[in-house]
């Protein structure tokens, strides 16, 4: 339904609702490490802070410059 809107979002997500299980069973076991999966054009990111976090993205971050 997101990409049918040419919606734009990013946001963290629970590990329950819908991650891949793939994504959910790759180790991130120190502060900062992180691994993505990209589907199309959406990405899932596992993230570890103070504890793991999940995001997911359809904002193309290769086209912009800081």
């Amino acid at each position: 339904m997101i990409r049918e809107k040419q919606t734009l979002v990013c946001g963290t997500i629970r590990a329950n609702r819908g991650i891949p299980t793939q994504l959910v069973e790759q180790a991130v076991d120190r502060t900062g490490d992180s691994c993505a999966l990209l589907d199309d054009k959406i990405v899932a990111t596992k993230y570890h802070s103070t504890k793991v976090v999940y995001i997911l993205s359809t904002i193309d971050m290769m086209n912009y410059t800081l």
